[in-house]
């Protein structure tokens, strides 16, 4: 009986742990899909253009084989020469070309990232539940999740600084080897994805980073 009571205050336990984080990420989320669930309104203009560049190499998958797309993924771009559109590929594939739930797993796949590292990042500075009251609160600001629901990159572009600032964060330096090969991960996808807007907010950080950690003798 003691036994079994220990494994109940356990389990409550960690439960009790994990339920600042579940708050964060779940609640942001299901508005999101509860958006989604009732949205009938299919890509159109820049949104219709990178879901029909998905589409080209998904079929050039589909009909060609792997070698051809893996050769368009490449060389198919919109007039937006950007990775984004690759990033619907595996939903397109899953939902077996369905618009609508395609864009919807994408972005909301996308919004889950962002959310999660914004919730770890917060967890750097702030206790687990100020943390969570955090993320609920940028995760839902207007103007943010709104490109939850609209297939556009700025979620992939949010979710890739999101990640990089928070491994950045976590590498101290660059003396956390596995924080710095994550940030310079996020880093090259968010550069992939937005060239411009990601040169823009990192380059001057990234720069300053690297030459703090030539002088403390981390990198040489």
């Amino acid at each position: 009986m003691a036994e079994k009571a220990q494994d109940e205050n356990n389990g409550g336990s960690g439960l009790r742990r994990w339920a600042p984080c579940i708050m964060a990420i779940g609640i942001p989320m299901v508005l999101a899909l509860a958006w989604h669930s009732i949205n009938t309104v299919y890509p159109n203009d820049d949104c219709a253009n990178y879901f029909e560049t998905a589409q080209d190499v998904y079929q050039r998958f589909k009909t060609g084989g792997f070698l051809d797309g893996l050769w368009a993924s490449y060389t198919l771009r919109g007039w937006r020469p950007l990775i984004f559109p690759l990033m619907a590929l595996p939903f397109i594939a899953l939902t077996r070309d369905n618009i609508l739930v395609s864009v919807a797993a994408t972005l909301l796949s996308l919004y889950f990232i962002f959310l999660i590292y914004a919730y770890l990042t917060a967890r750097e500075f702030v206790s687990e539940w100020r943390a969570a009251l955090c993320t609920v609160f940028i995760g839902t600001i207007p103007w943010l999740v709104n490109f939850a629901y609209y297939f556009m990159s700025e979620m992939a572009l949010m979710a890739c600084a999101m990640a990089a600032l928070y491994h950045l964060k976590r590498s101290e330096l660059f003396a956390s080897t596995r924080h710095s090969i994550l940030a310079a991960l996020w880093l090259g996808m968010g550069f992939a994805v937005r060239p411009v807007e990601f040169f823009l907010a990192f380059g001057l950080l990234a720069s300053a980073l690297i030459y703090l950690s030539w002088r403390k003798g981390i990198l040489r």
